[in-house]
């Protein structure tokens, strides 16, 4: 029946198949469905989730493309380039039945380098031949050989990495590239370069770096010169190295200036460990009509750029998340106000919003949850960190009117919670919406009588539920383990986990 399919539906079935167990039983029906199989293997060969034996196994596969002539005449004339450009994957070693390195569309440089290592190490240009080499050979690998103590190897991934990509071939078999991750610990300076020359398609860009000030001038030409990226995934050098010198601040501000020539297709802006000092630095997202997901965690955020935030619309923003991140302004420290209330000042913005994270533990709530509770009527998730029982009445404000609501995460800044009432806690469990199925409080219940209380109140029908007190006793856990049971039985739930200590609880639910 297989072979009677046409190709356009055997492509259409593949493109749904994610599982490498089934492609590799179902290219076996026949020739047909390993033809419309094989390119969907291929997309992706250098995954985390494959075994490093069938890595090694693709390499000889991917070598058989390489014009190992080419390759000694560079080395013997210093960086000559290895194909012309007229000539392309034509002439291989031994022919084969798919030309792979068309097929390949993302790949991981990490783990791809620390591969390519395993690889030579275990390959047979690396055993010795002859006992004499056995000899010299166990000489080299002795820890005791002063010799090697005295000595250095060094591995320049980044030249080794640079020499393949500027193949015009390579270059060619990159040009259908969608995602490119980058790893910290190397340098990526001239990776970045001439991958800022081949890819055009990226759809995902995420990169980690501690030294942006390197990269600039390439990383914001690889951005720019995308047709159609649609997500950008920028991880800094953390929170704890506040960065001086080197003109971050430019730096920060020109990789930003970006956004407006992506602005077009970009759908999710995600940040983390970022100082955004410069006040026009996100002016950019006021363009970003098509943004769906913003999300900033671990950062500084002047309140300038909160201001931007605010005025930009992005009419199709649904995901929204706000974490850990501080801002400050010498002119107005003493203001009772957080930066982050204009944005929820715009009614249009945020009765779109479908998920909802507000845990910034440096800056002070006073009135955000206040335009929050008012205009976000839509919300699908709502992740918020509460100080104060008036935080806790916004919340439940927002509850009454919020049918859509289905996971539910409040905690604290702090070890204890004396400005929280556990009796405001049991009033919002009577008003949690009947859909809710999740719901995980950090400290916001001190002890275990309390989370008794919250489940026989609660009006939601859960199948999660995580609690962590902010008062730790003693004691044994029987009587609740059983109250637990009877309140489910008395439910009509069967109990799926059942977990309960004197400093946590957690339950699941069929």
């Amino acid at each position: 029946m297989a072979a009677k399919l046409p190709s356009e539906t055997l492509q259409h079935i593949f493109n749904y198949i994610n599982d490498t167990k089934t492609l590799y039983s179902i290219i076996q029906v026949n020739h047909d469905w390993c033809q419309n199989g094989i390119k969907f293997l291929w997309k992706e060969p250098f995954r985390n989730d494959i075994k490093l034996k069938n890595h090694i196994m693709i390499l000889p596969i991917l070598l058989a493309f390489v014009n190992y002539e080419k390759v000694l005449k560079t080395l013997e004339n210093n960086n000559e380039p290895l194909l012309e450009e007229k000539e392309d994957f034509q002439s291989l070693s031994e022919p084969l039945l798919f030309n792979y390195p068309y097929l390949i569309t993302h790949l991981d440089f990490h783990h791809l380098s620390r591969i390519i290592l395993i690889f030579f190490k275990k390959s047979q240009y690396f055993k010795s031949s002859n006992k004499q080499q056995e000899r010299e050979g166990s000489q080299i690998t002795n820890p005791n050989n002063k010799a090697i103590k005295d000595s250095k190897l060094v591995f320049n991934i980044e030249c080794c990495l640079s020499m393949v990509l500027n193949i015009p071939a390579s270059r060619q078999s990159l040009e259908n590239l969608k995602y490119l991750e980058i790893g910290s610990n190397f340098l990526k300076l001239s990776i970045l370069e001439n991958l800022s020359k081949s890819c055009k398609q990226l759809k995902t860009i995420q990169i980690r770096e501690e030294n942006f000030h390197v990269i600039r001038q390439s990383f914001v030409s690889l951005i720019c010169n995308q047709n159609r990226l649609e997500n950008l995934i920028i991880f800094g050098n953390g929170v704890g190295n506040s960065p001086e010198g080197y003109n971050y601040d430019a730096t920060i501000s020109e990789i930003f200036s970006t956004l407006k020539t992506v602005a077009h297709s970009l759908k999710k802006l995600e940040i983390s460990d970022v100082f955004v000092r410069d006040k026009e630095a996100l002016k950019g997202l006021i363009q970003c009509t098509n943004l769906s997901t913003l999300h900033f965690e671990n950062s500084f955020i002047s309140p300038g750029n909160f201001q931007w935030i605010a005025l930009a619309e992005l009419p199709r923003l649904q995901c929204l998340k706000l974490i850990r991140n501080w801002s400050s302004d010498e002119e107005t420290t003493d203001s009772q106000h957080n930066p982050m209330e204009e944005i929820f000042l715009n009614k249009r913005k945020s009765s779109d919003l479908k998920e909802l994270s507000l845990k910034n533990f440096k800056m002070e709530n006073f009135k955000l949850l206040e335009p929050v509770s008012s205009n976000c009527r839509n919300l699908v998730s709502l992740s918020v960190l509460v100080k104060t029982n008036e935080d806790i009445s916004n919340i439940s404000s927002l509850l009454k009117n919020l049918s859509t609501l289905e996971k539910l995460e409040l905690s604290t800044s702090g070890p204890f919670t004396y400005d929280i009432n556990t009796e405001t806690i049991i009033d919002m469990a009577k008003i949690l919406p009947k859909q809710l199925y999740y719901v995980n409080l950090i400290k916001i219940i001190d002890r275990l009588d309390d989370f008794e209380d919250f489940l026989e109140n609660c009006a939601a029908d859960l199948k999660y539920l995580y609690i962590e007190f902010s008062i730790y006793y003693f004691f044994k856990v029987d009587r609740h383990i059983e109250f637990v049971k009877n309140w489910s039985q008395k439910n009509g739930k069967e109990t799926r986990l059942l977990n309960i200590t004197w400093y946590h609880v957690n339950l699941e639910w069929c």
